[in-house]
Formats: structure tokens, C-alpha cells, sequence
């Protein structure tokens, strides 16, 4: 579910069912704006999927998409950024793709940012 945070209204919703994105938006959109969606979704994983067909609504508006760590990847957090959002959110040292390199030992507390300071890392 995807809320507003100043309001707390409900923006989009959707239910983990197995059901075809095409019956889902029957009556919503046109059968070629779902499976032009389709297309687009069907290159992630199911759960980045889901994320992402959920903040389409306010794709390019660069807010923040706030997750936890069942739905967070590095995967995700770059598919928010090409499509104009911001991601926060817990990666799973275990994820896939999760970069090794700035695995830190127990204790070790700093703070790191990207040149463009387009990545923020804190560890706590």
C-alpha cells in the first residue's frame, strides 16, 4: 500500500495474488496501456514488480519511497531513480546483488556518501 505521508491517505494498493496484470486493469486502462505496462514490469523480480506498479502513479514526482527490508534491493532502489523517485529503506547484507565491499565489521559505525550524494550509508 502506498499512503501519503502528510495525509495518511491510501494513493494505491495491491493485493499478493496471482491473477494477470491485464484482468487486473480491465475497466482502468486500455488493454495496450496494461500490457505496455506489463512489458515494462516484467523485467524484475516479482516483489520489485510489485513496488514498482504500486508508485507508478507518481513516477518522475521525486519523492521518497519509504520500504523494509522484504521488499528493498539494490535493484529497486535503481528502478525508483530512472523513474524519478528516491528509495529508503534496509538492504539485506544476504541480498543478491547487495555490494560486498562495504560490508562493515560489528561495532564500526561511520557514514558514507557518493560524490553526487546520490547514496547515503549508514550503519547502526
Amino acid at each position: 500500500m502506498m499512503c501519503c505521508a502528510t495525509s495518511w491517505i491510501a494513493v494505491n494498493y495491491r493485493l499478493h495474488c496471482e491473477s494477470i496484470l491485464e484482468d487486473r486493469l480491465q475497466g482502468v486502462a486500455s488493454t495496450s496501456e496494461a500490457q505496455a505496462l506489463g512489458a515494462e514490469l516484467s523485467d524484475g523480480a516479482v516483489i520489485r514488480q510489485i513496488v514498482l506498479e504500486v508508485a507508478r502513479p507518481i513516477y518522475k514526482s521525486k519523492r521518497v519511497i519509504n520500504t523494509d527490508n522484504f521488499y528493498t534491493s539494490v535493484q529497486l532502489l535503481q528502478a525508483l531513480k530512472l523513474n524519478g523517485l528516491f528509495g529508503r529503506g534496509t538492504v539485506r547484507g544476504s541480498s543478491k546483488h547487495f555490494p560486498k565491499h562495504v560490508m562493515l565489521e560489528k561495532g564500526f559505525v561511520p557514514e558514507a556518501s557518493t560524490a553526487k550524494g546520490c547514496l547515503w550509508i549508514t550503519k547502526y
